[in-house]
């Protein structure tokens, strides 16, 4: 609607919708700590190359191989401290990164309820949520695997061969990412036209 202002309820549905992204992002942590506090065993799950089994797969053509692979699952029944703050590393880069882009959109409604949306300060808010989101989709995924492979080796003992699988709901942040910096540098740059067209026009 043309003239349409945001209301005090409004802003009450942005603060608790960002309460809940940090509270999620901190369920994860939590949870690592909780069960390193306890003594909980240390599970793992991970994707590794498995045997080739022994029929011949008939969707393959001559002379093309398969590599096959498989879920492996972990359990460490007395994890080390080290272990501990291994496993937890991944966790702490999910809430870091939930902090870092609750506080640019909080700077954006900040602003917003200012009536100075197009600031400096609120355009560079934008450019660090998206490249936030996008570094944390790239990266979170290969950390963890990294992660993974530092914490079994000694149980792994150089038999099981780890592959890197990257799942399909990793992507959203890299989409977020890219969208967020896209269509932010593209309203930012419009913006900022209009607030100089009507200050030259006063």
């Amino acid at each position: 609607m043309i003239g349409w202002k945001p209301n005090k309820e409004d802003w009450s549905i942005t603060n608790f919708s960002l309460a809940v992204v940090i509270l999620v992002a901190t369920w994860p942590f939590a949870a690592g700590l909780r069960d390193w506090l306890t003594g909980a065993p240390l599970r793992l799950e991970t994707v590794a190359v498995v045997e080739t089994p022994p029929v011949n797969d008939p969707q393959l053509a001559a002379g093309v191989s398969g590599v096959y692979t498989g879920q492996a699952i972990f359990t460490i029944e007395h994890p080390t401290t080290a272990q501990w703050l291994t496993q937890l590393l991944v966790p702490t880069i999910t809430l870091a990164t939930a902090i870092v882009c609750v506080t640019m959109v909080a700077r954006l409604v900040r602003h917003a309820r200012r009536d100075d949306p197009f600031n400096p300060r609120a355009h560079l808010a934008v450019r660090v949520l998206g490249l936030v989101l996008l570094c944390y989709g790239l990266f979170a995924p290969l950390v963890g695997f990294l992660m993974t492979a530092v914490i079994t080796t000694g149980i792994r003992g150089g038999e099981l061969n780890m592959a890197f699988h990257f799942e399909a709901d990793s992507a959203w942040p890299v989409l977020v990412g890219l969208v967020v910096a896209a269509v932010g540098e593209s309203v930012f740059d419009r913006g900022r036209k209009l607030t100089e067209d009507v200050e030259g026009l006063v």
